[in-house]
């Protein structure tokens, strides 16, 4: 009889102690995102290109390889505007808003 009283003991405790440590873990992951946020580092937005410069002449083309990520919070969206200029004439080449879930995204523009 006392060993099955212990039997059921440690069963209860083990089940009390999955639990706990179940709670642990999810308010653990949810304390970390806060502290992430508050330390500034809830969105991360890197962008790069296959060719830094781009020097043309007299009506020539080129092709250049534009590769945005973004690291952010799961629970968020990343909307980004992005805005093309050609810095000789001031004239904007393009203009785009899109999202980035958690691919790059990747344009080439000639």
């Amino acid at each position: 009889m006392e060993k099955k009283r212990k039997n059921t003991q440690r069963n209860l405790l083990l089940v009390l102690f999955f639990f706990v440590l179940l709670l642990i873990i999810l308010f653990g992951a949810q304390a970390i995102l806060y502290i992430r946020v508050l330390l500034g580092n809830d969105l991360i937005i890197k962008i790069d290109a296959d060719k830094e410069n781009l020097f043309l002449a007299h009506g020539e083309s080129g092709k250049i390889k534009i590769t945005s990520h973004a690291i952010s919070n799961i629970f968020c969206d990343t909307n980004c505007k992005s805005k093309f200029i050609d810095l000789g004439t001031g004239q904007i080449i393009e203009e785009d808003s899109f999202n980035i879930i958690k691919l790059p995204k990747t344009k080439e523009f000639t």
